[in-house]
């Protein structure tokens, strides 16, 4: 509890409002709110928040959303991502040898140097 938003270590006692505030993005938008004078540093920062139509007005709404559908599918699956055609391996993901695969190369290349000596 002594870790958590809203806990008062000189007073040793905690609020719940203040740490469900952090929880649903109280203090993003009130940085938001802030920022808003500074139209510059306000796209710099939240650019991408205001495209998507997210504002300091509606951000608690947004996490409860997003914390529903977390609730719903937890274990959400990602799409695999697909290679493209003809594309190759990479050398770091070349299977390796099998013990028997290894022997027989060796076996060909010493096959190879005693004929190369016999000549």
């Amino acid at each position: 509890e002594k870790r958590f938003a809203g806990y008062d270590s000189d007073e040793k006692s905690f609020s719940a409002e203040v740490l469900r505030k952090y929880i649903f993005g109280g203090h993003v938008a009130d940085y938001m709110t802030s920022l808003e004078s500074n139209p510059e540093a306000y796209t710099k920062q939240f650019g991408k928040f205001k495209a998507a139509g997210v504002n300091a007005g509606n951000m608690e709404a947004l996490y409860q959303k997003v914390h529903a559908a977390i609730r719903a599918d937890p274990m959400k699956s990602l799409e695999k991502k697909k290679k493209p055609a003809g594309a190759k391996s990479k050398a770091f993901n070349i299977r390796k040898l099998t013990q028997k695969e290894r022997k027989d190369a060796a076996a060909k290349k010493v096959a190879a140097l005693r004929k190369a000596i016999a000549k």
